[in-house]
């Protein structure tokens, strides 16, 4: 059985992926249990990835201003934590 997440869809101008804000929740949760302080950047990362992936550059922000806030978010949080990571250098 496929357990990859629907598609996008986009409906009227807005696109929409059923499970964006469980993504997000599911990162929440996940970086609130993570044990290894060793790998928090790298985990805060992975999970601002996996919220541009549901939330991709198609986000309009006269369409779905909730959707391109949590976008421009993960963007500036990512560049930011790539830095501080040394791995914008």
């Amino acid at each position: 059985m496929d357990q990859r997440a629907p598609a996008l869809a986009f409906d009227e101008g807005v696109v929409s992926h059923p499970g964006r804000w469980h993504v997000m929740t599911g990162c929440a949760l996940g970086l609130a249990e993570a044990q290894r302080r060793d790998r928090a950047i790298e985990d805060c990362l992975a999970c601002l990835e996996s919220v541009l992936e549901v939330f991709p550059r198609e986000v309009d922000p006269v369409d779905d201003e909730p959707g391109y806030a949590v976008r421009s978010l993960a963007i500036a949080m990512r560049k930011r934590l790539t830095e501080l990571s040394g791995a914008g250098r």
